[in-house]
């Protein structure tokens, strides 16, 4: 009886993913399709109709007009550098906060935890005035006046995306969870701080390595708002701001909309596909701690 009533809620556990997964394909269904459509058809058929042929023009003009291989090239370069420096940045201030004794370890910790408590919207303007006000840069005297810091440039762009609190918390508690015993029998070994953490603690934390690597990607990647702010030229435009580029005041060219994200997206999608594995380790291993 316990079986049969086991496998009835499974069922309907699984009749109930299928339709969450089903509603949550349809946009992505009608942005393919969207996509493969002219714009006079995206106005005289239904959303989710078949288009009358195989249409790639949007696809064509998206790669080849308007600078969005430029913008791609940017996204790259910014959510790359920012997610590598953020691991390297997280990893190590986790370490130090969950191994090292130090004064004022557990303010340092709350100050963390305070950060994720805080929407980015509310720190965009305090950050744009740190960017703006970089001593010696931009034509900014010593003091970081007179000046655009280091606005429209690749270092501003990249700044916000080099440190995260949520990073730093989730290395954090990977760390601190790891048993005592292996720092004790290092050091009885005698390994260094150093090699305690390059050699030892950090090889257990690749889960959690590989978590924070995609999400810092992926944060960096679908940001538009700091971009937006920080680049004024199209030379510096993300693939996000770049979107935008295909929205006229009036009129909307839906199928170069509806390619340019769909292309836009694939990094993405390709990068938590083949690090599938990897990222559902770390997200286990965080749940279980």
């Amino acid at each position: 009886m316990a079986g049969k009533q086991r496998k009835r809620r499974r069922l309907i556990l699984s009749l109930l993913a299928a339709v969450v997964s089903v509603v949550f394909a349809i946009p992505i269904l009608v942005a393919v399709l969207t996509s493969f459509k002219t714009n006079a058809q995206v106005f005289t058929t239904s959303s989710l109709s078949l288009p009358h042929g195989i249409n790639l023009s949007s696809y064509w003009q998206v790669l080849t007009q308007g600078g969005f291989g430029r913008f791609l090239l940017n996204s790259v370069i910014v959510a790359g550098i920012g997610s590598s420096v953020q691991v390297v940045a997280a990893t190590t201030a986790g370490y130090a906060l969950a191994r090292l004794p130090f004064p004022g370890r557990s303010a340092v910790f709350w100050l963390v935890l305070i950060t994720l408590m805080l929407p980015p919207q509310l720190l965009v303007i305090a950050l744009f005035l740190l960017v703006a006000r970089v001593p010696l840069t931009g034509g900014n005297g010593i003091l970081g006046g007179g000046g655009t810091g280091l606005l429209n440039s690749y270092p501003g762009l990249i700044a916000p995306y080099l440190i995260s609190g949520l990073s730093v918390f989730l290395m954090r508690q990977f760390f601190i969870g790891l048993p005592e015993e292996l720092g004790d029998s290092g050091r009885v070994d005698g390994c260094s701080e150093r090699t305690l953490f390059s050699r030892i603690f950090l090889p257990l934390v690749r889960p959690a390595v590989w978590v924070v690597l995609l999400l810092g990607f992926q944060a960096a990647w679908l940001d538009l708002l700091w971009p937006l702010l920080i680049a004024k030229t199209p030379a510096l435009y993300t693939v996000q701001v770049g979107l935008t580029t295909f929205q006229q005041e009036y009129t909307a060219e839906w199928p170069l909309i509806m390619a340019s994200a769909i292309i836009s997206s694939l990094p993405v999608i390709l990068i938590f596909f083949f690090a599938q594995r990897r990222l559902e380790k770390g997200l286990v291993f965080t749940g279980l701690k």
